[in-house]
């Protein structure tokens, strides 16, 4: 590892942690879905890695730009992404 390097240890993904990921699966790139719910990339990199909780108007953007319900997000209760569910059947 580069001396620079900081490798930061946050544990195994939240589940929230994971239903953002998997909501993004459903575009281009991380940067590209960070763009749709209007969040900046860098905090939804944090969501998504390293178990930064966003708050409850955070939540609502990215519940709507995934086109999921804020419900799913934070349980996983009720219809998953297009992208969740394909790779659910897969």
């Amino acid at each position: 590892m580069p001396r620079h390097a900081v490798k930061l240890d946050h544990g195994p993904p939240t589940p929230l942690a994971l239903r953002i990921l998997q909501a993004s699966n459903a575009h281009a790139s991380m940067r590209a879905f960070a763009r749709r719910c209007e969040v900046e990339y860098q905090n939804l990199w944090r969501y998504a890695h390293q178990n930064v909780k966003p708050g409850p108007a955070v939540i609502a953007k990215i519940a709507k730009g995934a086109g999921v319900t804020t419900d799913w997000l934070l349980t996983g209760e009720g219809r998953a992404p297009r992208a969740a569910r394909a790779t659910k059947a897969a």
